[in-house]
């Protein structure tokens, strides 16, 4: 299987219908490239990518129904283009991305409408582009404000968006 993987370039994990686990990925450690996990309508979690320190590129968490929070990305640390997680509707937490230290263009949260809880960012030492946290109904505005105050302006080299966000 898959589990003997630990470097590869690219992982792209779309429109996966049935697919209710990552764990045959749990060998991998870096990526080259790009993570996508994308359109997978049972996916509960990103368990199976405990292991992954690095990403290369973007990391693209979107449209994932069933998705309740980023628990499997406990040890990314740096991604060396934008880190989106869009639209993904059970989203409660970002639990899990707290390891995550630089995103080299832009980090976004945007459109998840269940989520509650941000505080996985307060850890993020720098990005490179914009810091986006927006149009997340359940999301109290004080809460998204947090967040991007703990990161700091300073941190962020281009605009700092927090909008949109519950009251």
């Amino acid at each position: 299987g898959l589990q003997a993987l630990s470097v590869v370039d690219e992982v792209h994990i779309e429109a996966n219908a049935a697919l209710s686990s990552l764990s045959a990925l749990a060998g991998l450690t870096s990526l080259g490239g790009y993570l996508q996990v994308v359109d997978n309508a049972v996916l509960p979690s990103l368990d199976g990518l405990q292991g992954v320190a690095t990403v290369g590129d973007s990391v693209v968490i979107l449209g994932n129904a069933a998705l309740t929070s980023l628990s499997g990305l406990t040890a990314l640390t740096d991604v060396g283009d934008s880190w989106l997680v869009v639209d993904n509707p059970s989203l409660v937490t970002l639990d899990g991305a707290e390891a995550l230290r630089t995103v080299a263009v832009d980090l976004t949260v945007r459109g998840n409408l269940s989520l509650t809880d941000v505080s996985a960012l307060h850890t993020v030492a720098s990005i490179g582009g914009d810091l986006s946290i927006v149009d997340n109904a359940a999301l109290r505005g004080g809460d998204a404000l947090a967040a991007a105050s703990a990161i700091g302006a300073g941190n962020v080299s281009g605009s700092v968006d927090v909008s949109g966000n519950a009251p």
